[in-house]
């Protein structure tokens, strides 16, 4: 069911599957959509060609052991969300900086083209 009116944003969010020795390259996507890997705001991620789809056309899909190491290392090394009861991760500091430094030079650059057309 969609959460906010955005049809992207799902609650509840997508449950990930256990992992197990036969995983594929599906379960893997549905991990990151779920958040449990830590990089991503969990929600529905349509994708035109699935996770592994190039590899399985290509004669060389991958394999199911090497699926599930990389599934159980994204879910250890998985950062908890600093917002997590409400799947927002909020903006950090950096950002908020870069979004401050952009906003003055904006003005700045505003102001000396008035300045430029007054004279």
């Amino acid at each position: 069911m969609p959460k906010n009116d955005d049809p992207t944003e799902l609650e509840p969010r997508p449950v990930p599957v256990p992992v197990t020795p036969t995983s594929n390259a599906a379960q893997l996507k549905r991990d990151a959509e779920s958040g449990a890997t830590g990089d991503k705001v969990p929600m529905l991620d349509p994708g035109l060609a699935p996770l592994g789809t190039d590899d399985e056309a290509a004669g060389a899909p991958l394999d199911p052991k090497l699926v599930a190491e990389v599934r159980e290392r994204e879910r250890r090394d998985a950062p908890v969300p600093p917002d997590a009861a409400s799947n927002r991760v909020p903006p950090s500091g950096s950002h908020r900086t870069v979004a401050v430094i952009v906003a003055v030079l904006a003005l700045c650059l505003l102001a000396a083209i008035l300045v430029w057309r007054m004279d």
